[in-house]
This record gives structure tokens, sequence and C-alpha cells, in this order.
């Protein structure tokens, strides 16, 4: 297995755990009023954002479709701007975008 192939595998496992998470908050409110699902989604797109950055140039310009760049650019929001995070748009990703990032990294793309 390559060293990206690792990478998506651990990506995908991250995504899962997430999505597992939210499915214990029935909608935002429910989400946002829980401190340690909040910090624990945060976490894992960090992780998802962070794997991203550690793939190879060769491997992200295969796979085209998927938007590197706000993976890692979320990754680098949560990394050093916590305090500012806009919970809104974090549940936003995971409930319209996260199943599709899903749907991709189990594929196991090469």
């Amino acid at each position: 297995m390559s060293p990206d192939q690792i990478r998506i595998l651990k990506m995908e496992g991250h995504a899962k755990t997430l999505h597992n998470y939210l499915s214990m908050c029935a909608d935002f409110d429910s989400y946002i009023a829980n401190e340690p699902i909040c910090s624990a989604s945060v976490l894992h797109l960090l992780q998802i954002g962070e794997l991203a950055n550690g793939l190879s140039t060769e491997f992200k310009a295969r796979h085209t479709s998927v938007p590197w760049k706000s993976i890692i650019g979320l990754r680098n929001i949560v990394a050093h701007r916590y305090g500012d995070l806009n919970f809104a748009r974090i549940w936003d990703i995971i409930e319209t975008e996260l199943p599709d990032i899903i749907k991709w990294l189990s594929s196991r793309p090469n």
C-alpha cells in the first residue's frame, strides 16, 4: 500500500467517525449545544486536512474533482483561528459536503 493510499484510509476513518458523531445531533441547535461533539468534529476536520496536505502532488493532480485547496484551507482555519470558527458553516460542511467526500474516499482512489 502506498503512502497516499494509507493517508486516504486514515482520512476515510476520520470522515466516518465524524459522520457517526453527527448522527447524535438532530439539527444545528443540538450540535452547537453539544460542546464535546463540536470540538471532536473540528478535530476530525483538522486531521482530514492534515492528511490531505500530505498527499503527493501527483495524487492530487490525478484527482482534480476533489476540493483539495478547500479541505487543506479548512484545516488551516481550524488550526490557527479556532476561536473564530463559524460553527454554522462547520455544520453545513459536515452535513452537505462530508457525505460526498466519504463516498469518494470509500472508492479507494489510486
